[in-house]
């Protein structure tokens, strides 16, 4: 189960833990390097591990912009496919409006209930708010959402509903959630603007 509002605060945990290991090795480096009373000239042994922490991070830097690169292959892919004439907003998401809502769009600090449908661009389905029977609620901007789904839910009114084509920089970016959503996944999201609280 993925849910939304449980995210965050997964990923918050795991970057933490992922940067504190990453800082602790690459500042033993930087120590070593800058010398002291070594005349700038680090000990063999600290110059491999400096070595090999910019060799790692050159090659994780290399996989992350040739997996950014197959996602923008892929929404391309699916643009062209589905014949999307649409353009994109700033943020890079595509919002393709179902169904028209009534009253008032959502706004910043509004309280609201949404149900979603979240696929991948094959639309196999990695989770939906219907199998559990009730929507999410959350504030809008509280940053308890992804980016992609507060921009859409703006865009609503109540009883609206809208598909959103979203990159994974406004969705789950570089986080490896599982076999369903790998890292740097784009994202299809049927939201519903059950209610505005």
């Amino acid at each position: 189960m993925i849910c939304f509002t449980f995210i965050p605060a997964k990923i918050r945990k795991r970057v933490r833990n992922k940067r504190l290991f990453f800082n602790e090795l690459f500042l033993v480096g930087v120590e070593h390097v800058d010398g002291g009373d070594q005349g700038g000239k680090a000990p063999h042994r600290d110059g491999q591990l400096v070595g090999h922490a910019a060799e790692r991070a050159a090659e994780a830097e290399a996989e992350r912009a040739r997996m950014l690169e197959q996602e923008a292959k892929a929404i391309e892919a699916y643009v062209t496919a589905n014949n999307i004439t649409d353009t994109p907003t700033e943020s890079g998401i595509y919002l393709f409006p179902t169904k028209e809502g009534e009253g008032e769009l959502a706004k910043w600090g509004d309280d609201v209930a949404v149900h979603y449908v979240l696929r991948n661009l094959q639309g196999e389905q990695i989770e939906s708010s219907y199998d559990y029977g009730q929507p999410m609620v959350f504030k809008i901007g509280s940053g308890e959402m992804i980016p992609a789904v507060e921009e859409a839910v703006m865009t609503l009114s109540q009883g609206a509903k809208v598909t959103v084509l979203t990159p994974s920089s406004q969705a789950f970016g570089e986080f490896d959630l599982g076999e369903m959503l790998p890292p740097f996944t784009p994202l299809l999201i049927d939201l519903e603007l059950v209610e505005i609280k």
